[in-house]
């Protein structure tokens, strides 16, 4: 019998690097935590190669994490938070995460990513050049908005790659409406409109940049709130046909670009075919009575497993008083008001506007039939961010209290490729 305090014999242990590709996709196809996926593709290069983001289930429903950036005094060469864990280079750390060169005590700006599933946060120092920054999101990816020098990039929090885009300037009204540069972009940023005082106040991507598709980053720019779109490596934006109103959110389903405006009118574009610029109307909802109509307001659309809802939130004094929801037919028209979402929950905000069905997992921090929302106009104190109960029509604030800056809302972003 050997002794207890003998070192095992490798030899008599499988090598498992060598398990089977076979093997190793369908284990990586199980996973559906992407804490949980980045450690396995970490192990060794055979794992990382049967790990890929093809094997990585993106249709599985997941709870968003809530971005919000903070300052905060760099502690031990820049260490956020207690917890440590050895980082590759897809991680991201839990309470920790990317130690840079600054000195203890340095005020750094920091990207928050809280998961709202178990109310951890997960910390990115300088996350893709923070300061000066504007984000909107897509699904897990983030359009950073320089407010400095009007550099525009899609990123990943998490894979960390940077695809630039064209900036700012090469849009025409942005041109065209001041001599300097700087300056329009500074009012754009600094002066509160009804979309949230910035240049681009929404974006969609056509695909996950990780996968081959004709991808298409399309949209709403300026203050006249218009529509336009660019291919990575495209040398300026594109600009489609003049909308006489402005549109507030955009949709891409089924290889088409859906916008809504104010008035709830919904047009349609055939972002990949020949005459991408070109837009038409497809949905107006009608002249009804309406118990809102002395309030300021922004409409949201939404794709709800196959069917589109319009969402639209009621403002006074940059405050949210409430919302009302209404599915519509783009086929025939015809449209219904929502009162309840049943097991769905919806997420609005400077983010692509998400539906989830929140029965798919247990989620203990989320509740269905509830519209999360987060703040429209950047305030600095009493942002207007919360949870709207779409059934008996009540307010409660966000879970796992937090303070953010003033440069930039909040906004949800899904952990995912």
């Amino acid at each position: 019998m050997s002794s207890p305090n003998r070192s095992p014999n490798l030899e008599t242990y499988p090598d498992w690097r060598d398990l089977p590709t076979v093997l190793l996709a369908a284990i990586a196809k199980r996973f559906t935590s992407i804490h949980e996926y980045l450690p396995f593709r970490g192990v060794c290069s055979s794992w990382r190669s049967a790990a890929t983001f093809d094997n990585f289930d993106r249709a599985l429903p997941r709870a968003p994490w809530l971005m919000y950036v903070t300052e905060e005094k760099a502690k031990k060469v820049d260490e956020i938070g207690e917890g440590e864990e050895k980082k590759g280079d897809d991680a991201i750390g839990e309470e920790e995460e990317k130690k840079g060169d600054g000195i203890e005590g340095d005020v750094k700006r920091v990207a928050n990513f809280l998961d709202m599933s178990n109310n951890k946060t997960y910390k990115i120092i300088d996350f893709a050049s923070a300061d000066g920054k504007l984000y909107l999101s897509w699904g897990g990816w983030i359009l950073c908005v320089s407010e400095e020098i009007g550099a525009v990039n899609l990123t990943h929090p998490v894979w960390r790659t940077v695809i630039d885009l064209p900036g700012l300037d090469t849009f025409p009204e942005y041109i065209q409406e001041n001599d300097d540069p700087l300056d329009t972009l500074h009012e754009y940023t600094h002066e509160n409109d009804e979309n949230g005082s910035r240049y681009i106040s929404k974006m969609v991507l056509s695909g996950s940049p990780t996968i081959k598709c004709d991808l298409v980053v399309m949209v709403i720019w300026g203050k006249k709130h218009q529509l336009g779109f660019s291919r990575p490596g495209d040398s300026s934006w594109s600009v489609m046909d003049t909308w006489d109103g402005s549109f507030s959110d955009i949709l891409y389903h089924n290889g088409r670009l859906y916008a809504v405006d104010s008035s709830r009118r919904v047009v349609e574009c055939d972002i990949h075919g020949p005459n991408p610029s070109q837009i038409q109307q497809v949905f107006s909802l009608p002249n009804v009575d309406d118990r809102f109509a002395s309030f300021d307001k922004i409409c949201y659309l939404v794709e709800s497993f196959g069917k589109f809802l319009i969402a639209r939130r009621h403002f006074a004094y940059r405050n949210t008083l409430s919302f009302d929801i209404v599915e519509i037919d783009l086929k025939d028209g015809s449209h219904k008001e929502i009162r309840h979402l049943w097991n769905k929950s919806l997420f609005l905000g400077f983010n692509a506007s998400l539906c989830l069905h929140l029965s798919a997992w247990n989620v203990v921090k989320l509740k269905p039939n509830c519209i999360y929302f987060t703040d429209h106009f950047g305030q600095c104190v009493d942002s207007d961010m919360g949870v709207f109960c779409v059934q008996n029509m009540r307010m409660r604030g966000l879970p796992g209290g937090f303070s953010c800056s003033s440069l930039t809302p909040p906004i949800w972003v899904v952990p995912s490729f």
